[in-house]
């Protein structure tokens, strides 16, 4: 429900429907699956310790009756043979945790096993000019957003991106802050590739503020002062820092 608002702007609620209905039909497939897996192995468990229990009992009735044990031997062999069996019991009971835990491993070797991204010892350059060549992006294979961008952002100055509502601003953006990588094309700063220069830079550089951005208890030159107390009026209007829209680069 908290993003349906968003959903309706991009047109995509009918999508997501399909997408929500595919995802339940194989949560479901896959939860009948494994509480299948669970009946089937309780009832094994289940019949091997009540028939060894049972067989416990014949046994001692047997032995007693034969005059091998006496009475309290007898009852003892009786109370053992319906304990036995607990921890086998248990181990069923234990099911769900287990496969939790087999789940919850898998995710954690899954992360361990991503490759580390080398180290990027560039720096952005002065002259911090910003070139998309042929600019190509897509959240989903099917789906492209960006379809071959050529944008020229030189330094200073003002430029903004105008287009109706998903038509990929705000995914321009998030690939200039290193947020998301293109999948075809260039993207240059100041003649270096934006994959060469390291995040520490970038962020030391360049600003983004979302369109989701929060503002704290107070004014706005309140959450303005939290960054720099000693900023002066004209900084904090943004005097002489170049600043384009959501996107600003100095």
């Amino acid at each position: 429900m908290q993003g349906l608002t968003t959903l309706k702007i991009y047109q995509a609620d009918a999508f997501k429907n399909r997408e929500m209905n595919e995802q339940s039909e194989r949560f479901r497939r896959i939860t009948m699956k494994v509480l299948t897996m669970q009946l089937n192995s309780i009832t094994i468990m289940d019949l091997v310790a009540y028939g060894g229990a049972a067989a416990g009992i014949v046994m001692a009735v047997t032995q007693f009756r034969a005059g091998h044990v006496g009475l309290g031997g007898c009852l003892i062999i009786i109370l053992l043979a319906a304990d036995f069996f607990i921890p086998m019991r248990q181990l069923g009971s234990f099911f769900h945790i287990a496969m939790n835990g087999m789940a919850a491993s898998d995710k954690i070797f899954r992360l361990l096993d991503l490759p580390e991204p080398g180290q990027k010892a560039a720096a952005v350059p002065d002259d911090c000019s910003i070139r998309c060549r042929n600019l190509h992006f897509s959240y989903e294979a099917d789906r492209e957003i960006l379809k071959g961008i050529d944008l020229y952002i030189p330094k200073g100055g003002f430029t903004a991106i105008a287009g109706e509502s998903g038509c990929g601003k705000s995914t321009v953006a998030s690939i200039l802050m290193g947020r998301n990588q293109s999948d075809s094309g260039a993207v240059t700063v100041g003649g270096v590739p934006l994959a060469e220069i390291s995040e520490a830079s970038l962020l030391q550089n360049f600003t983004y503020v979302s369109h989701q951005s929060y503002l704290f208890k107070g004014t706005v030159r309140d959450n303005l002062l939290m960054g720099d107390p000693d900023a002066d009026d004209n900084a904090l209007w943004g005097g002489g820092t170049g600043e384009a829209g959501g996107f600003s680069a100095r």
